[in-house]
């Protein structure tokens, strides 16, 4: 399944996050641009934990263009915020146990595993890129770059 296409509506979320919060659409809809990246759960790969940490050290800057991050993962509360606490990550992680959300995003493959899927989404929940797999970190600065200037 290819991720939503570009200018459709984002789907919305209500679920748990990472550190006994819960993060709801309306945090931000109106409010910030948002860097979704829907992942498998924490450590299971070493690719994901690169990106995941890359990601880290550019969230500064990210979040520096009116633009908040959030991971999005099957993994329960208790393993997604130790892996988090353990790699220093400073974005949230919306905990979707029942994969409800990541299915809604597209992120759910025919075999149930996660497809690493990366979102921008502006400041009205239009889905502005999409990309599938671990996308360059560069690509996505300087696009919020553009997308801030608008």
């Amino acid at each position: 399944m290819d991720p939503i296409a570009v200018g459709e509506k984002a789907p919305k979320f209500h679920l748990p996050a990472t550190y006994a919060r819960i993060l709801d659409t309306k945090d931000f809809s109106g409010k910030k641009n948002l860097l979704m990246v829907f992942c498998p759960p924490g450590d299971s790969s070493a690719e994901n934990t690169a990106y995941l940490c890359a990601l880290r050290d550019d969230a500064p800057e990210i979040k520096g263009m009116n633009t908040e991050i959030i991971g999005i993962s099957p993994a329960s509360q208790r393993v997604q915020s130790i892996f988090a606490y353990r790699n220093n990550l400073p974005f949230p992680f919306l905990i979707d146990e029942k994969k409800e959300c990541l299915a809604d995003f597209h992120a759910v493959e025919e075999d149930g595993s996660i497809a690493p899927t990366t979102y921008i989404i502006d400041q009205e929940y239009i889905i502005r890129w999409a990309k599938r797999g671990f996308p360059d970190l560069g690509q996505l600065v300087e696009f919020l770059s553009q997308l801030q200037r608008k």
